[in-house]
């Protein structure tokens, strides 16, 4: 399957999946249910049509997967290509005080074509999935849109209406990445979240936040008031240990480095800004505290 960075799987790709797949589960049920019975009392002619039976399913099953994983790709390069012409450094720190605080065209547009890719995937390979665990194909896409994010978050800054901009993104994407059903992808989303809630904190509430220690899991989180006095700079970097590989456009990212994904060390650069949000509680995801400016 080929295409361009523009192109999508249309649902007739995935519909011819769903055929070669069910012809497949066919033959199995031919085999089981004639062949193995009616060749008793010929057990090495049995053995080899057994033998023939497999290979073929076997060839059948990991041709799904190329061909999925194609589509996956053609997926994660339209991701790749929204995050590059629709965001802006600026997504997230807007001049106008009165600007919507929705979640940004970037973000509608790459949640949507996830969530309906997602539908027609679901839809037409429901019994494709029983015979192959196509999980680890959508938490490739979830991993890398996660990534995309974090890529595009670490070069904007955030003011005090871009942190509920940003909120209702995370929100978003939460909402669509947990359909994937993968625990790698929903854990990178709720750590999304919990970055996210940091910067409706007003900054000068940090500091005593890291000293008590409520600030969920974020061991590398760090305070600096120089140098931005007109928002806040998200740093993020992978696990300790972990060094990311150069990958090409559209490459799936192995399920097998997920962790060292998800287990990000957050520095967070904070302000030293006059805005000051008038907010009274600030909720920190799981088991999190609240406090008031």
């Amino acid at each position: 399957m080929t295409g361009g960075a523009g192109q999508l799987p249309p649902r007739e790709f995935y519909e011819a999946v769903k055929a070669v797949s069910k012809a497949a589960a066919g033959l199995e049920e031919h085999h089981r249910e004639v062949v193995a019975k009616g060749m008793e009392d010929t057990p090495t002619l049995r053995t080899i049509a057994s033998e023939t039976k497999k290979s073929l399913l076997h060839r059948v099953d990991a041709w799904t997967v190329r061909v999925l994983e194609d589509a996956m790709r053609l997926l994660i390069l339209y991701a790749e290509k929204q995050m590059s012409l629709r965001s802006s450094k600026s997504d997230y720190c807007p001049k106008e005080e009165t600007a919507a605080i929705e979640a940004t065209r970037t973000v509608k547009a790459v949640s949507s074509v996830l969530e309906e890719q997602h539908s027609v995937f679901v839809d037409c390979l429901k019994e494709v999935d029983q015979r192959v665990d196509l999980r680890m194909l959508w938490e490739s896409v979830g991993l890398r849109v996660h990534e995309l994010f974090v890529e595009h978050l670490k070069k904007t800054k955030v003011n005090v209406i871009g942190a509920f901009i940003l909120a209702n993104d995370v929100n978003r994407l939460q909402e669509v990445l947990g359909r994937f059903g993968c625990e790698g992808v929903t854990s990178a989303a709720e750590e999304l979240r919990e970055i996210a809630n940091l910067y409706v904190v007003p900054p000068e509430n940090l500091l005593s936040l890291m000293e008590q220690g409520r600030l969920m899991g974020a061991g590398g989180v760090r305070a600096d008031a120089s140098g931005l006095s007109h928002g806040r700079r998200f740093e993020v970097s992978v696990g300790e240990g972990v060094v990311p590989a150069r990958r090409s456009r559209g490459q799936l990212r192995p399920s097998a480095r997920r962790e060292g994904l998800t287990r990000l060390t957050r520095g967070l650069l904070c302000s030293s800004s006059k805005a000051k949000p008038s907010l009274r509680c600030v909720k920190f995801g799981k088991g999190g505290g609240s406090s008031a400016p």
